[in-house]
């Protein structure tokens, strides 16, 4: 339980005395104790005594008590704590009924859920709600799922560095939901930056991390890169998260992770590893980071949504994929070829052991993956700490010729391609089988190939240039 105390002067130090006594008596009843506006010498140095003791004893999740205002505060100053207590213990914790009264009408968060205060209905659809955090929110994927998650009501709060996105999309985000949002431009590599961020926003309760390197071809050519940020980043996130408290993460992984040994529909339960590439291996790596993460501190609730291949955009046309320089994925490629911007589409064989000789895929909309991720949310918000793995697809696998005559349908062009040889690494045939996310998240794919390619196409269409304008 996630408590907010509110006292002033002497009175303010007592509770601290109090808190302090129950630390040594050994009742175990402080876990988490955090920042704090002084009022006096006595009751900064107390609480801050207290914290160390409960850091010590190694039932503190932050590490350090932010304190603000000034050390010599006049005793008629507002002291407020974070005590995460209990719930059967909190009334006797703050000093019985007379304490917790105050503390009730605050409508405190409480490990993101709402008090239940009778005066409080019209903030449940606004501020008291869960307040997840999304990396690299203003990318493709990211953007789409802010999208969602500020339609659902959530209060969300942004992180990006625009190393493949455009500062752009934070306002087509809002013009097409009409709300507003908390952004940071961060990159996860800078610790002390995102440690800021949290100091700034207590109310995270929840990360989705999409923020990450992603072209195949390129993570082949710089490895080092490819480790350094997305493992990097993802372990300089997961430690100040750790020290924040919040240890709820919905991680993007890919099927990537399946290699190259499993025969399509790839399930959750299938042998991970034997990644043909840097950046597949990076996700496996991370997704076993973050599986021993649970294993070593079963607080940790963790979610690995393994994507297929996601394309089309909102229908509004403001966001879609924008990809820097020459496109690595089919979709963009083929949009570009529509548009003018590239001659012809290069269709990397057509030897396969598939109907037409092309590559098999499972595409799946980007509006109906972003919804996956509200649902995966939804429940790791409500459910006890664990791992739980999710593929998100269509479960139908689509040539690279299907996607083109797909797209000539939905656009009205002609789309000029030629054969090129081979990629090393490339399968017949990948696709999903989706239905574990369907029996326990309640989600599926509900759009089909030719909306994708009309939402690819009116994105395209009315943004030649991508976000640059």
């Amino acid at each position: 339980m996630l408590l907010t105390v509110v006292s002033k002067g002497d009175e303010a130090a007592g509770i601290v005395d109090e808190l302090h006594a129950q630390r040594h008596v050994g009742v175990g009843r402080i876990v988490e104790l955090g920042g704090v506006v002084a009022g006096g010498d006595k009751g900064k140095d107390e609480l801050e005594h207290a914290f160390g003791v409960a850091v010590q004893m190694g039932e503190c999740r932050h590490r350090r008590a932010p304190f603000v205002g000034e050390a010599g505060a006049s005793p008629d100053c507002l002291l407020v704590g974070f005590v995460a207590v209990r719930a059967e213990e909190a009334a006797s914790t703050v000093g019985g009924e007379e304490q917790s009264a105050p503390v009730s009408n605050m409508s405190a968060h409480v490990h993101g859920k709402l008090s239940h205060s009778a005066d409080c209905q019209e903030e449940v659809k606004t501020a008291m709600v869960p307040h997840p955090i999304s990396g690299g929110g203003a990318g493709f994927i990211g953007s789409h799922a802010a999208v969602e998650f500020l339609n659902k009501g959530y209060e969300l709060v942004i992180l990006d560095n625009f190393s493949n996105s455009k500062p752009c999309v934070l306002d087509r985000i809002r013009k097409i939901t009409g709300k507003d949002f908390k952004f940071y431009e961060i990159d996860l590599l800078d610790k002390p930056a995102v440690d800021r961020m949290f100091d700034e926003c207590p109310e995270i309760d929840s990360c989705i991390h999409f923020a990450g390197l992603k072209a195949v071809g390129e993570s082949v050519a710089k490895p080092l890169e490819y480790y350094d940020n997305n493992i990097g980043g993802t372990l300089a996130l997961c430690e100040v998260m750790r020290e924040f408290g919040c240890k709820k993460i919905v991680f993007s992984s890919s099927a990537t992770v399946y290699g190259s040994s499993n025969i399509s529909p790839l399930k959750e339960e299938m042998k991970t590893g034997g990644t043909t590439n840097p950046y597949g291996t990076t996700k496996y790596m991370i997704e076993i980071i973050l599986d021993d993460f649970h294993k070593g501190d079963n607080e940790w609730a963790v979610t690995l949504l393994r994507y297929f291949n996601p394309i089309g955009a909102h229908k509004s046309g403001r966001i879609g994929e924008n990809p820097n320089g020459i496109p690595n994925n089919l979709m963009p490629y083929i949009t570009q070829v529509a548009i003018g911007k590239l001659p012809y589409l290069n269709v990397f064989g057509d030897d396969y052991d598939t109907h037409d000789g092309t590559g098999v895929r499972d595409y799946i909309h980007v509006v109906d993956l972003a919804l996956g991720h509200v649902k995966a949310v939804e429940k790791i918000l409500k459910d006890e700490p664990k791992v739980n793995i999710y593929n998100l697809g269509t479960g139908n696998g689509y040539s690279v010729l299907d996607i083109v005559k797909a797209f000539e349908q939905a656009s009205g062009k002609k789309i000029e391609y030629k054969i090129a040889p081979r990629r090393s690494g490339d399968l017949d045939v990948c696709y999903s089988d989706a239905s574990k996310a369907f029996n326990e998240l309640g989600w599926k794919a509900e759009r089909d190939l030719l909306e994708m390619c009309e939402d690819s196409w009116r994105w395209q269409s009315n943004n030649p240039n991508g976000f640059e304008q």
